[in-house]
């Protein structure tokens, strides 16, 4: 099976050093590493102006990020938890 790349951008990676209790920080960690097979899981694409970003839910924190086809690779553009700001500026 081809597996996608991961790419994680420095400010996704600074925001996932913030995530508390370290079990939730592993969990998200094992839900990137699986975007490596399956980058698009049902209900994951964005709309409207954050159309061709996808966000991948767990629990209270939302993984945002976004998949280049061609060169196959998903780039990590932050993790936040969910709030009413969570969607807004992202890159």
């Amino acid at each position: 099976m081809n597996l996608y790349r991961l790419d994680i951008t420095p400010n996704a990676k600074r925001q996932l050093k913030s995530v508390f209790p370290e079990r939730k920080r592993a969990e998200i960690v094992e839900a990137i590493l699986d975007l490596r097979e399956e980058p698009m899981p049902s209900q994951s694409e964005l709309q409207r102006e954050l159309t061709g970003r996808f966000r991948l839910k767990i629990d209270g924190w939302r993984i945002l990020y976004k998949i280049d086809k061609i060169d196959r690779v998903v780039t990590v553009l932050a993790i936040r938890p969910r709030n009413p700001s969570t969607y807004l500026n992202v890159p």
